[in-house]
This record gives structure tokens, sequence and C-alpha cells, in this order.
């Protein structure tokens, strides 16, 4: 069964594709939100030999994927109720993903680099960071201007944590995305 999250703002599909995340593979959406947007098509992509981990601060958010997993029979997704602010926040073994996603998650990386360490922390060595976030077209429509994160920006501060940018891609009209590697 195919969950609907809307796809006409934010395709997870393409995000997910220039990520490399296929079938069999252990993913995690750091920040996954109320909708699991990223969450169920990942689910779809990893089939049912792999992982998917939806991680969230806010319990009520990993409350509404699970009832929506639960609705469409999907049994392969793990909710984690956990701080990427906080070094050892997501409970979750260390070294133990091949792809982690940060989406929109721009406000969070603006406060200091600690999602980049944590997301650094869960992945293998050579894993694979997805990194979607707003344009600033999307500013007024859809996010205020202090959240906007520049690529760039960006792409420097998670070098400094030990990520190689390996793709840069339009995610949509309002989004970039980025696909980096973690070093050993």
């Amino acid at each position: 069964m195919v969950i609907a999250t809307g796809r006409a703002l934010l395709d997870p599909y393409v995000s997910l594709t220039h990520a490399g995340l296929k079938d069999g593979m252990s993913y995690a959406d750091l920040g996954a939100g109320a909708l699991g947007h990223f969450i169920f098509p990942a689910v779809k992509l990893v089939g049912e030999n792999g992982t998917v981990f939806a991680v969230d601060i806010m319990k009520s958010a990993l409350e509404a994927i699970r009832s929506r997993a639960r609705e469409a029979g999907i049994t392969h997704l793990n909710m984690v109720w956990g701080d990427i602010e906080r070094p050892g926040g997501v409970k979750i073994t260390p070294g133990s993903l091949q792809v982690v996603s940060l989406v929109n998650m721009g406000h969070q990386l603006k406060k200091g680099s600690e999602p980049l360490r944590e997301a650094r922390r869960l992945l293998v060595s050579g894993g694979t960071l997805l990194v979607v976030d707003w344009k600033p077209s999307a500013q007024k429509m859809f996010v205020a201007k202090e959240d906007i994160v520049d690529p760039l920006w960006f792409e420097a501060e998670a070098t400094k944590v030990g990520f190689k940018t390996i793709d840069r891609f339009d995610a949509g009209e309002h989004h970039w995305g980025r696909v980096l590697q973690r070093g050993a």
C-alpha cells in the first residue's frame, strides 16, 4: 500500500534516489515530523529486507507515523524518540545506518553542528547523509527568512564535521539538496 504524503512541493523519491537508498538498506530520517514525508517512501524503497527509523523529539509526531504505518500494515518501521541536538541523543546503534536524512531542519543546523555530528555518529564509514532544505524562494510563502540555510554555508559546516559533498541537486522548486559521504 502506498501512503500519500503529497509530492507536489517536495518529492521524497527524487531525493532518496539521489542518496542511493535501495532494497535492503538501513535508513533514518532525523526529524521525521508527523507526516513522515520521507519515511513512507523510504519504507517502500528499502523493502522488507531493509530497516527504517523515524526519529523525532515530538512523541505526537511518532505516534502519528505509527498510526499510519499500522493502518498500512507496515511492520519494518521503527519509531525512535530522540534529540538530535544532544550528543548520543538518538538511541540507534552507532555506525549502523547506510543513509541518514535531515529534511527542512535548517533551523536546527543554525543552532550548532550537533545534528550533523549525530548523523555522522549513526552512519557507517562511507555512509550517506541526505540534506534537503528550503531555497530563498520559499521565504514568506513557506518558511521564515531566519530559518533558511545557505547551501554553501551548510557544506562548509558539514565539512568541519567530517562529511564530503558528493552530489548537489535541485530537490524541487523551493528546495535544494545535498548528498554527503561520511569520512572514516
